[in-house]
């Protein structure tokens, strides 16, 4: 799920947990096609979502800083207009002080799902109107947009991963190296320890001497043995 949409059932659960919204319906999108009886109504959507390069947008993988826009419509029957006007501003304050007071939600709580670093704009309108099938209902209208700042990041999905090198002396150089006897030594990447064995010493005549792969193996006995040094 996207973080836009994230937020979106964030802020719509926390609302509901409030006081003010116990008795509100409540919806997680735009379309619904909101009915007389269902007032007083709560709507929590999303809105518009501008993403931007973070960063060098040709030098690594895609990563995009998020400016997502949360629409939050509360409907309201209309009673008598400084009420509701009244009404429609108490519930802009309960939003935005039960929102943003809320740490988890703000991410300003470790761990958090929402990975909000922070609200750049927000915009507030009240709009009267009616409702129903005969426009019998008169109703207010709080339309309230936040934006919030939000990153997506896009790694590449690598399948072969280096998980394993060979290291092999060519000791003293590379010129001398054929007369002197070397050692080859398998490493693990993901563990960090010796790979896989066995080890390996090329003899100056050629033929390989073979040892377990860790410089001290085990015995039944609980005793150990160490890997021979390699000559100079």
């Amino acid at each position: 799920m996207s973080a836009a949409r994230t937020i979106v059932y964030g802020i719509s659960q926390r609302l509901q947990a409030l006081p003010f919204f116990h008795d509100f319906t409540f919806r997680e999108n735009q379309s619904h096609q909101v009915m007389p009886h269902e007032l007083p109504y709560c709507a929590v959507y999303q809105l518009p979502e501008v993403s931007n390069s973070d960063g060098d947008w040709n030098a690594a993988d895609p990563k995009f800083k998020s400016e997502s826009i949360i629409g939050i419509s509360v409907i309201l029957k209309n009673i008598e207009s400084t009420e509701l006007e009244d009404a429609l501003d108490g519930a802009f304050d309960v939003i935005t002080v039960g929102l943003y007071t809320d740490a988890e939600f703000m991410a300003l709580k470790t761990p958090s799902e929402f990975s909000i670093e922070g609200v750049s704009r927000m915009r507030r309108q009240t709009m009267f109107g009616t409702l129903g099938s005969t426009n019998e209902t008169p109703i207010g209208e709080l339309r309230l947009e936040m934006t919030f700042i939000t990153r997506y990041d896009y790694p590449p999905d690598i399948r072969d991963d280096l998980n394993l090198v060979v290291l092999k002396t060519l000791y003293p150089s590379l010129e001398e190296a054929p007369s002197v006897q070397q050692v080859t030594v398998p490493m693990d990447l993901v563990t960090g320890g010796p790979g896989p064995g066995p080890y390996s010493m090329e003899n100056k005549d050629g033929s390989i001497t073979s040892d377990s792969a860790s410089s001290e193996t085990g015995s039944n006995d609980g005793s150990t043995s160490r890997k021979p040094e390699p000559s100079r």
